[in-house]
């Protein structure tokens, strides 16, 4: 099951941020452009050359998902691709999954073979987590200074989920 609402990016074929925390458009965009078989629209982040990461400072865009108690094994996953496609990990974009205000996991880039064509599925480490008290997960996007100005990261099929 996955825990993201609007993960897909669109109500009724209509292009959508419902749900998701958006802190800077400029750097922000959907687009029709998807993998074979995935959801309408996926998302489009863009690199600056005058920002670097920082993760206690704002993220571009963020979602708070409620965790369900108990003890359930967690998977957060993506299918990504980047272009140019020669960006390296350094250049693109990544999302972090925090417990509350503390770093869960760090999601590297991917890096496609041409513009056309979109990486694997990235499953991060799942993991085994014990809610006992009320708590969220809270996935970020942020983005690295890079040299290439322009240079895009896309990502489709996000999906944090509840595996048992």
């Amino acid at each position: 099951m996955n825990l993201l609402t609007n993960s897909s990016f669109d109500i009724y074929g209509t292009p959508s941020f419902v749900g998701w925390h958006v802190n800077d458009f400029q750097y922000v965009h959907l687009s029709n452009d998807v993998p074979p078989g995935a959801q309408e629209y996926s998302l489009v982040l863009d690199n600056s050359i005058d920002t670097e990461v920082v993760l206690d400072s704002l993220p571009l865009m963020y979602q708070i998902v409620p965790m369900p108690p108990g003890r359930h094994v967690y998977r957060l996953s993506f299918l990504e691709k980047t272009d140019p496609p020669d960006l390296i990990e350094s250049e693109s974009v990544f999302p972090v999954l925090f417990i509350g205000d503390s770093l869960t996991y760090w999601a590297g880039a991917a890096i496609a073979s041409d513009t056309a064509s979109w990486g694997d599925l990235y499953v991060v480490n799942s993991d085994t987590i014990n809610v006992v008290a009320p708590k969220s997960f809270k996935l970020c996007f942020y983005h690295p200074k890079g040299d290439i100005l322009g240079a895009k990261t896309h990502f489709s099929n996000i999906k944090l989920e509840v595996l048992n």
